[in-house]
């Protein structure tokens, strides 16, 4: 007689889809947008978001925040004006990332300004 053998360890249903989740939209994007727009897409959500807050789980939301967002309006804007639908994304997410830079509370290039000019005076 054989001597039963345990199961191999199996990752449950919800990692396995979230493992999914995770992967497909890398794979699509690097099909339909390539390398560099995806490198873009991916960075410069989290990099907006990392002007706006120190908080982890806050910059997380805001990077995903502004990634969906900047979906949404790019597919818009690439439809309406003709334009590459990747480039048109990207193009939004850097907006998005512009104005960060320059109006993020306490970081941003316009309160250093405003508060450089209040202590000259």
């Amino acid at each position: 007689a054989t001597a039963p053998t345990a199961p191999e360890p199996i990752r449950s249903e919800v990692q396995s889809m979230a493992a999914d989740l995770q992967r497909e939209p890398i794979v699509i994007a690097l099909q339909t947008v390539g390398v560099g727009l995806m490198v873009a897409m991916l960075i410069t959500p989290a990099a907006a978001a990392s002007l706006l807050t120190r908080r982890l789980p806050v910059m997380m939301v805001a990077a995903a925040l502004i990634g969906a967002i900047s979906g949404v309006i790019g597919l818009y804007l690439s439809y309406y004006v003709s334009v590459a639908s990747g480039a048109a994304i990207v193009l939004v997410c850097t907006a998005f990332f512009l104005l960060a830079l320059f109006f993020a509370p306490t970081r941003g290039i316009a309160w250093r300004f405003a508060r450089n000019h209040r202590e000259v005076r």
